[in-house]
């Protein structure tokens, strides 16, 4: 019926015309049924249904495929599972990817500690008892000095803010105990001349005959500090000039003994120089801390990084070290009545701030020239001349970026920076009598380094607004605003000096992928050696 409705012009048929069809057709079938060419050998059964023809399938009423809802239900069923597909994908990448950043922060947090714990086991004072004044190798008992070199420092500052605590302290790659590895520090260097005619400059030192741009050395001053959510570790180098019979000072000479640092070298001293340095108001030019001022032999007329006044971050007139700028305030605004004088946290000067020069191309420091310059020179901003940075006395702005506003933009930004988006870097000390680790100047009673009852040098130290809380391992022939005495110094019942035997260091940072708050925490010995 289906195949005849399409034939155009047809008109329903009456029953008279469908029976004669119907017999026209039954008549046509038996008589090819029994046709004798079909007959033969085949037994006809009579009473069997007559065959069906072939052509009669077209009145066949049966659907021949899916209707339109059937299809539509098809559709949003396939529609669906492909929508859970997708949202079981997506969340399975998004935990992918969230399993991947925290693996990867726990990673850069593992570097973290192995880094502090390499440089604390390479820290040239092995021996952490402080310096009495005018001490001697020969008193009784004697405290070798041999395994007191250099200085270590750690500066409190408030206990109930673990973002503004300063660790600094001095390495040497040669010394093996707990770590086997001797692998030198490294760091910029600019050419000052042909190497091969003048060795004694520091992009020498390396041995290498063609400039690369950097040095080398076994020893360094290092500092951790944590400052606008970074964790910063500054590395200054201790000059070790190359073994030659012509070379006789630590201070770079060129090959007539002329200084190439009075009046020679022009540019931004830190810019160019990772090297531990200060400055002297008696003679022009930066002056070079070289392995000899590891050397902690009784005297004043020395110049051991023992004294304060030769330390990277110390003031070179005083000797008080810097770690504090002012602050706007709650509202942000400088020269409102918020302002805070020294409010902000420092630590020490980045590597961005040393090296900011603004000048015409030349790399030369030239009058009028905004500069970090120290300890080459004095400090020049908005055309005048600053002075020294490293003076707490010296009106420095920092911004709400945790960047001191003065040194802003310098060439060199974050090759200091260890680890980003830290909370907290917290420094405690081990308190023998306590059994605990302590903050340096608390004021738990009975401690070794209770700040009331043990603290015998309280002009020394940054002066925050809770006061000096530092320990420091001083000099034999120091005086710091006529005070000779090492902050803490540590006693037995007899009055013989105690070492320092443990710190503790507990580094807290935001997991960005996961938006959680991780910590890690290390406890390093400081005796055994």
């Amino acid at each position: 019926m289906r195949q005849l409705k399409r034939t155009v012009g047809w008109e329903r048929p009456g029953a008279e015309a469908i029976q004669m069809r119907v017999q026209s057709r039954e008549s046509r079938v038996q008589s090819v049924v029994l046709s004798p060419s079909s007959a033969q050998g085949v037994a006809q059964c009579p009473n069997s249904p007559p065959a069906r023809d072939p052509r009669l399938s077209t009145l066949d009423p049966s659907p021949a495929g899916f209707t339109l809802v059937e299809m539509l239900v098809s559709v949003a069923l396939v529609v669906l599972m492909m929508s859970m597909f997708a949202t079981i994908f997506q969340q399975m990448t998004s935990a992918t990817g969230k399993h991947r950043g925290i693996a990867e922060n726990d990673q850069r947090a593992r570097s973290v500690i192995t880094v502090l714990r390499a440089d604390l086991d390479k820290r040239t004072f092995r021996n952490l008892i402080p310096y009495r004044h005018l001490e001697l190798p020969t008193d009784e008992p004697p405290i070798p000095f041999s395994n007191r070199k250099g200085y270590f420092y750690i500066s409190e500052n408030d206990p109930d803010d673990d973002s503004d605590d300063v660790l600094q302290f001095t390495v040497d790659a040669k010394i093996s105990f707990g770590n086997s590895d001797k692998s030198p520090y490294y760091g910029r260097a600019l050419s000052l001349g042909n190497l091969l005619t003048n060795p004694n400059q520091p992009e020498a030192d390396d041995g290498q005959i063609d400039p690369d741009g950097t040095s080398v050395s076994v020893a360094a001053e290092i500092s951790y500090f944590l400052r606008g959510g970074r964790l910063y570790r500054r590395v200054l180098l201790i000059r070790k000039p190359l073994s030659l019979p012509e070379i006789t000072s630590d201070q770079p000479k060129d090959q007539a003994g002329n200084s190439y640092f009075d009046g020679i070298y022009m540019g931004n001293f830190w810019r160019d120089f990772d090297f531990s340095a200060y400055y002297d108001d008696s003679v022009p030019g930066a002056k070079f801390n070289g392995i000899g001022s590891l050397d902690n032999g009784s005297g004043t007329g020395t110049t051991p990084l023992a004294n304060p006044r030769n330390r990277f971050g110390h003031d070179h007139d005083e000797g008080q070290p810097r770690e504090f700028v002012d602050s706007p305030g709650p509202d942000g605004i400088f020269g409102t009545a918020d302002d805070v004088n020294q409010g902000a946290f420092l630590g020490r000067f980045t590597h961005e701030e040393t090296s900011f020069h603004i000048d015409d191309g030349d790399d030369i420091c030239e009058a009028g020239e905004d500069v970090f310059n120290y300890p080459h020179g004095e400090s020049v901003s908005g055309g005048a001349l600053l002075g020294n940075p490293m003076d707490p006395g010296i009106d420095l702005i920092m911004d709400s970026n945790g960047v001191v506003v003065q040194f802003r933009g310098g060439s060199r930004r974050a090759e200091d920076l260890l680890l980003a988006n830290v909370h907290s870097f917290d420094v405690k000390v081990w308190d023998e009598p306590l059994g605990l680790f302590m903050d340096v100047g608390h004021d738990t009673a009975g401690g070794d380094f209770n700040q009331s009852e043990k603290n015998k040098n309280d002009v020394y130290g940054p002066g925050g607004a809770t006061g000096n809380k530092v320990f420091d391992t001083w000099h034999p022939g120091l005086t710091i605003n006529g005070d000779s005495l090492p902050p803490f110094r540590p006693e037995d019942d007899d009055g013989n000096g105690k070492p320092l035997q443990a710190i503790q260091i507990t580094i807290q940072f935001l997991d960005v992928s996961s938006g959680q708050l991780r910590q890690v925490t290390l406890q390093h010995s400081l005796t055994g050696d």
